[in-house]
Order: C-alpha cells, then sequence, then structure tokens
C-alpha cells in the first residue's frame, strides 16, 4: 500500500527499521538510536517463559484461523490467468511464467493486486493514476515490491493448482509469507521444504540461500574449536573470544568471505584500558539519554548509533559475558 500511493521500498538487502530516530543532538553530534520494539520485548519475555493471557488468546485465534487462510477466490482467480492447456511441473517453470507474466502492460494485473494482497480499492484509484502517467506500465517497474510480493503469491496459487503443493498442508500458506522478507536480507535460512524450491528462484545479486542443516554443522564445526581454547580465555566470555579462524573454509567463515572480503587480514588487537572503558561507558550512556532533533539524514551518516540489547550471562555451555563482570541489574 505505501508503494502503491508512492512510497519508494528500497530493496537493497538491508532491513527496514522502523523503531529508528535520526536526529543532532545537543553537542551537534549526528546519531542514530534503535529501540526495541514491542515485538522485541515481547520475545524477551516469552524467553522467561512470561506470556500475557492476551498473547495466548491471540495464538490459539490465528491457530483456528488457519483452515481458512487459502482463498478460493485467489485460486479461481489466478486459474483464470493461466492459458488454457498451459501445465505446469516444476517450480521453474511456475516461476517464468510468472516473470513474464507480470511484465504485461495490461492494467488488469492491478485487480489481481488487489484482491490477492487485499489492498483497498482508495489505493489502487491512486495507483492506476500513477500507471496511466507514466510511459512504462508494467508493475515491475513501477512498483518493484508489490510486484515481487505478487510474484512469491502467484508461484503459491499456482503450485496449489498445479498439485505441486497439497491444500490440505496448512503450513504452506504460512511458510510462504516467509519470503515476502527476502528483498531486505542477504542471507535466507531454512530447513523448510518448499523454502529450498523456492528461494533460489528468486535471489538477487549477492544473496545467499542456506539450509538449516548445512548452519547448524557449521555451527558445531564453530563450538568445537571454541572449546579447544584453554580456560583462561573462555573465562572472558564469547563476547571476547568469538573471533572467526582466519584459516578455516567452515560455512560462516565462507559467508564473510561474501559480505566482508578483507576479514581475514590480521589486525593489531586493540586493548582498552579501565579508564577507555569507563569513559565509553559514560558516553554511550549519555547518548542513551540525549533528546534527538528529527532529520532527514540518513542512517548511514550517523556520527554513532546506538543500540541496546539484552545478552544473558549464559546461553548454552557459553558464559557470554567475562565470568568476573560486576553483576549491576
Amino acid at each position: 500500500m505505501a508503494e502503491f500511493i508512492g512510497n519508494n521500498i528500497q530493496m537493497v538487502q538491508k532491513p527496514i527499521i522502523n523503531n529508528l530516530s535520526i536526529g543532532k543532538i545537543a553537542t551537534g553530534e549526528l546519531i542514530s538510536r534503535i529501540e526495541d520494539t514491542d515485538e522485541e520485548k515481547a520475545l524477551n519475555r516469552w524467553q522467561e517463559g512470561d506470556f500475557s493471557n492476551l498473547e495466548k488468546d491471540f495464538a490459539q485465534k490465528w491457530r483456528d484461523s488457519l483452515p481458512n487462510i487459502i482463498s478460493d477466490r485467489n485460486l479461481d482467480l489466478i486459474r483464470n490467468t493461466i492459458p488454457k492447456g498451459l501445465k505446469f511441473k516444476s517450480y521453474e517453470k511456475i516461476y517464468q511464467f510468472t516473470k513474464e507474466f507480470l511484465q504485461n502492460e495490461d492494467e488488469h494485473i492491478l485487480y489481481i493486486a488487489q484482491e490477492l494482497l487485499r489492498i483497498p480499492q482508495n489505493i489502487v484509484s491512486i495507483a492506476k493514476r500513477h500507471w496511466q502517467s507514466k510511459e512504462t506500465k508494467s508493475i515491475q517497474n513501477l512498483f518493484p515490491y508489490t510486484s515481487f510480493v505478487l510474484t512469491i503469491e502467484i508461484i503459491f496459487y499456482i503450485a496449489l493448482i498445479s498439485e505441486l503443493l497439497s491444500r490440505e498442508k496448512i503450513s504452506n500458506r504460512t511458510d510462504i509469507l516467509y519470503l515476502h522478507y527476502l528483498p531486505f536480507t542477504n542471507i535466507f535460512v531454512s530447513s523448510d521444504n518448499l523454502h529450498k524450491k523456492i528461494t533460489p528462484l528468486l535471489l538477487q545479486d549477492k544473496q545467499l540461500f542456506i539450509t538449516g542443516l548445512d548452519l547448524k554443522i557449521a555451527l558445531k564445526e564453530l563450538n568445537d574449536y571454541f572449546q579447544k581454547l584453554p580456560e583462561r580465555k573462555k573465562s572472558k566470555g564469547v563476547i571476547n573470544i568469538a573471533r572467526l579462524p582466519t584459516d578455516s573454509d567452515n560455512l560462516v567463515c565462507k559467508i564473510w568471505d561474501n559480505y566482508f572480503p578483507n576479514w581475514r587480514e590480521k589486525k593489531p588487537k586493540q586493548e582498552l584500558t579501565k579508564k577507555d572503558e569507563k569513559e565509553l561507558i559514560a558516553k554511550i550512556n549519555r547518548l542513551a539519554k540525549e533528546k534527538i532533533d528529527s532529520t532527514t539524514n540518513s542512517f548511514e551518516d550517523s556520527n554513532e548509533i546506538i543500540r541496546t540489547i539484552r545478552i544473558k550471562r549464559q546461553q548454552g555451555d557459553w558464559n557470554m559475558l567475562p565470568e568476573d563482570l560486576e553483576n549491576k541489574d
């Protein structure tokens, strides 16, 4: 809907952050501050086993609604877009058909988007005026993110029609929705069979699809590597020792090669003195409380970025923080 009314959705493999404040503080510094979202606050509570009655009620209603999540109307709509006699025996064929179909300059595609994505008529009317005012009339050019989501939805419904997917397996519907996030990621990790079949067709540029099993194996290898470190080092906590081995071809190391090609080059380690640590903590605390005057500057222009997260002292077998760190609640 945001794209239909004229907003430019940046599909540049970066997450859209809706809890971000950017602006200048009293000292003139330009800072970005990322606050906890309501979802993150809820996740923190859930990790402690704290679920509110409202959340339990919502979860039950969501589960009860799943059987009706696949629309017969949408199935009929997509069935009518497929030329008579055309059969699909693979996701590659479905993807190719969908891609070519969405290059069509027929304004009827906006109606399909309206129906499949449940977009209100007044929003579609704005999109139609924009469509009619442009020389290039294709949803891929005018509304690229909408086109991407529409691609996923059409693939899903054609797969149902072609019986490549079972309608009885309701989880297929919720699984496919994860792919809507794909343009805002570098790496998509999943063990789901549907994701394994569709995701590689949708990857762009340097995006990676990694199976959950492959990542688990790689993480176990790294865990075994760190377990062999001397106890003196491990007592400093994961936050201080988690440096990837520069001579390894582990999958995680290869991922770093893909996005940070110079990471294997050894750099001199910078040790902070106690005085440096105190000054740094004081600065962080000050910036976390400063009033921000809103600005149109971008996240990348910031002098400082403040992000507060919760870290457990212990995760599994590992101390996340130094053993001798003072415990301040």
